[in-house]
């Protein structure tokens, strides 16, 4: 099963709103500590002082491990994402290889057919033209000769498109 990357990335998003009230908190207490420092001169101020710097200092910190979790989530997907899109293009390609390799024996079978057939036609040509009724035979040499001149055809185009499919496909591969 592969990865939602738009879930990931949907998570890394949360993370990142965690992050935004997390930073509205830490200037709120910067501003709590403000206000408590300008209207309460206690010798006990220097404690609630340090009491909120300590706070600040592990929102610090929290604020810090999100955002680096958020790009981690975000990075990981991707990767992940990218690894699943490498391996299905690698099977698709293995799949067009084998069917191009089948193609090219059939289009070889063909032409193989038709240069034979050919022989027969000409062969028939020069046999049958001056027999009564030869014509009839010459036609049916010519129409099997014909008949493996379009399967060779189709073949070709099969290879050709074949091969265009196996080239589009790698360079998909090549860029991700």
């Amino acid at each position: 099963m592969g990865i939602n990357v738009a879930t990931a990335n949907n998570q890394a998003s949360q993370l990142t709103t965690n992050v935004t009230r997390l930073t509205e908190a830490r200037n709120s207490l910067n501003a709590y500590k403000t206000s408590l420092g300008n209207n309460w001169q206690a010798p006990e101020m220097n404690h609630v002082r340090t009491a909120i710097d300590q706070v600040i200092a592990q929102i610090n910190n929290a604020i810090s491990s999100l955002n680096s979790l958020s790009t981690d989530v975000k990075n990981a997907a991707a990767a992940i994402k990218r690894e699943e899109d490498i391996a299905k293009l690698n099977v698709s390609i293995n799949e067009t290889k084998t069917a191009l390799a089948t193609a090219r024996t059939r289009l070889a079978t063909a032409k193989a057919d038709e240069v034979k057939l050919k022989e027969e036609y000409e062969k028939a040509i020069e046999t049958y033209s001056r027999v009564p009724g030869g014509a009839l035979i010459i036609e049916q040499h010519k129409k099997r000769y014909d008949d493996a001149v379009k399967i060779v055809t189709s073949r070709q185009t099969t290879v050709n498109n074949l091969q265009r499919t196996l080239d589009d496909l790698q360079r998909q591969l090549n860029r991700l």
